[in-house]
């Protein structure tokens, strides 16, 4: 037998320990890359304060409604560890820390991948601190139920100031589901689906664990702009609602709240409002038919398209659906692909198409235009679409009218600003609630690029007969708009635009941005004056102070000092 050197042996295990070793540390994840909502299974545990403590919590300005816990969770999604994470009310939450680290290390995790496999990582988790849980009175006690088929468990949840989805889902004792879906949902309108009976009975169990006869009917917690959840239990002829707005804030039953999730996971809502493998299964057992002109079906094809939801795109397209609504204020598919730049795509959709009614050709023009694809706006200019012509509204798309032009400023793309241009489109056109152009240029534009395309737009703009002094609903002028791209200040002052322009209150463009410091270094290098005041006394340096940019107010120091310095003796 071959004998190794005692050396190389040593180097062997030493190599082998180190790559064990090195195996088993955690990867540090960062908040977008937790996505933590996504990853956490089951139920929610949380801490339920007493009133004494809750109202002693709710007194600290700032203060954390959670304890915050840095976790390791191992390859299979079980927390190995738990450490607490200090914060400003920890003092009076001593009490708690341990059932915290109890609910932390009991939690389990959808394991997180990396290049396809689980890894151990670690991150930051919380364990929400509520006030007492509060129910009506009397107790209530639960019905007996004496035939499934008397049972419908509801939920809606409505939207938010935000992405919250929209849409309701009602489960019937026999194991019906029907969905209907509104906002930000992948997939709107009327659905069925099945479930087995046994998975009613299941649910039904949890609802009369939860005491749900027992809950007060509504928990409003003192929050605007947040979603509403109402669930509805139907038993024969008796039935509970209980409303949830932010409701475990105002004493909502924990186990109450979960039911929510729990109705979400037995219907398979995800199905619907986001995607997952039961989405086109679904679909094509209720025998959708994805041939028809209808609204819902169109509505449907457009959010698979803008959701990029390739499965779904597929099947439409094997299906041969249509790639035009027949009536006006629908969009029409083709001009949806437009919208998200698939040039392939609308290739592929306009191959056996050559002619198209002149709202759909002027739609799709606009919509390629707000793509930013130069390809596709050319595809559609061949095709005969009007630039100078406005288009319909597009019923949920509230710039669809706005014209190709505004689209393409919405882009940020100067080749396609520049084509448009070259066909005299109009721009002394104001367009949404009076806005000039300029002002509509400089903010709503989406260019991920560092500015220097938006300063050519300007220039475009401009040359095209763009008044850079034009007045807006404040007085204004576009200068006064180039807060978010500081690069476009010296196009608008290579066009004429005044850099010492008053607005209604007498600001100047200097003053209303005091606080942006690119802003101010650069209007400050183009001769802007730091001793300009406004009608109310305010100055730049002013509000840079009460902004808190100590930056920019250094600038404007500094620029006051060699005003002074330049004064004759």
């Amino acid at each position: 037998m071959m004998r190794y050197p005692k050396s190389l042996s040593l180097a062997a295990t030493f190599l082998l320990f180190s790559s064990l070793l090195h195996a088993q540390q955690p990867k540090t994840l960062t908040p977008s890359e937790t996505d933590l909502w996504n990853h956490r299974l089951g139920p929610e545990r949380a801490i339920h304060l007493t009133a004494a403590e809750s109202a002693d919590l709710q007194r600290h300005l700032g203060g954390h409604e959670y304890l915050e816990y840095e976790i390791v969770v191992s390859e299979n999604g079980r927390v190995e560890s738990a450490t607490l994470l200090p914060n400003a009310q920890l003092d009076s939450l001593k009490p708690h820390t341990e059932e915290g680290q109890g609910i932390e290390l009991s939690h389990i995790f959808k394991p997180w991948l990396q290049d396809g496999r689980p890894i151990k990582v670690s991150i930051h988790d919380y364990v929400s601190l509520y006030p007492p849980e509060q129910w009506g009175e009397p107790s209530i006690l639960f019905p007996e139920v004496t035939e499934l088929s008397s049972v419908k468990i509801s939920l809606t949840r409505t939207p938010c100031y935000g992405t919250c989805p929209g849409y309701a889902v009602t489960i019937s004792g026999d194991g019906v589901i029907h969905y209907t879906g509104g906002h930000m949902v992948l997939i709107p309108g009327d659905h069925i689906a099945h479930i087995k009976p046994d998975a009613v009975r299941e649910l039904l169990q949890s609802f009369r664990k939860a005491d749900l006869f027992s809950a007060k009917d509504e928990y409003r917690g003192n929050w605007t702009d947040n979603p509403t959840q109402t669930i509805t239990l139907v038993i024969g002829t008796r039935h509970k609602t209980v409303i949830d707005y932010v409701g475990t804030d105002a004493g909502l039953p924990l186990a109450i709240r979960n039911l929510e999730e729990q109705i979400d996971e037995v219907a398979d809502t995800k199905r619907w409002v986001k995607f997952d493998s039961n989405t086109l299964p679904s679909l094509l057992e209720e025998k959708w038919p994805f041939k028809s002109s209808s609204e819902q079906n169109l509505a449907l094809y457009s959010s698979a398209i803008t959701s990029r939801n390739t499965a779904l795109i597929h099947q439409y397209v094997a299906s041969a659906a249509p790639i035009v609504a027949p009536v006006a204020g629908t969009a029409s598919p083709v001009c949806v692909v437009s919208s998200v730049g698939d040039v392939s795509l609308v290739k592929s959709m306009t191959e056996y198409t050559k002619t198209f009614p002149p709202r759909v050709l002027n739609e799709c023009l606009s919509s390629s235009a707000r793509s930013g694809n130069l390809t596709l706006l050319q595809l559609w200019l061949d095709h005969g679409a009007d630039p100078r012509a406005k288009p319909e509204k597009i019923k949920g798309d509230w710039i669809s009218d706005v014209g190709p032009l505004p689209n393409a400023l919405i882009s940020g793309n100067a080749d396609v600003v520049r084509k448009l241009l070259d066909y005299k489109v109009d721009v002394h056109a104001n367009v949404q609630e009076n806005e000039p152009l300029l002002f509509w240029a400089l903010e709503r534009n989406q260019s991920k690029d560092e500015g220097q395309q938006i300063a050519e737009i300007i220039t475009m703009l401009a040359e095209a007969g763009a008044d850079v002094n034009v007045r807006g609903n404040m007085n204004e002028t576009p200068i006064f708009a180039a807060n978010y791209h500081p690069e476009a200040i010296k196009a608008l002052l290579a066009a004429g635009a005044d850099i010492e322009a008053r607005d209604r209150n007498g600001n100047t463009p200097l003053i209303r941005n005091a606080f942006m410091e690119k802003v101010v270094r650069e209007l400050l290098a183009d001769g802007a004056d730091p001793a300009a005041v406004a009608k109310n006394g305010d100055t730049a340096l002013k509000n840079a102070h009460q902004y808190s940019c100590p930056a920019c107010a250094t600038l404007i120091e500094e620029a006051l000092e060699k005003r002074v310095a330049s004064l004759p003796r």
